[in-house]
């Protein structure tokens, strides 16, 4: 494994790394993994992890979901990229006013 520093220009980092082509490993930010279809959503999910307390019960424990999806298996196609955008569009429902618990999601991505 090639440390991240081939994959993401920033500050180098074990959680993401190069497996033959594809980068893969876990973000919690903005970072698309060097397949740009993927950034808006990614920037979403990123502003709403810095925000996720900010509607929310201050006493509720926070929960973090994983996600992991396949987004460059050549037969995902564009399914990847909606299953991400319906995640992120769960977590801005789940901590919207009054929330008990806010959300943070964490996108993993596996290389095929």
């Amino acid at each position: 494994m090639i440390p991240m520093i081939q994959c993401h220009y920033g500050v180098p980092s074990a959680d993401i790394w190069k497996s033959g082509d594809d980068c893969v490993g876990i973000s919690e930010g903005a970072y698309d993994f060097g397949l740009p279809a993927f950034g808006a959503v990614m920037r979403v999910i990123d502003e709403q992890n810095r925000s996720a307390a900010d509607k929310c019960d201050p006493n509720g424990e926070p929960a973090t979901v994983g996600v992991l999806l396949t987004m460059t298996d050549p037969f995902a196609g564009s399914r990847a990229l909606h299953e991400l955008e319906g995640m992120a569009a769960g977590q801005r429902m789940a901590n919207g006013t009054g929330c008990l618990h806010p959300v943070k999601l964490v996108v993993g991505l596996a290389a095929m």
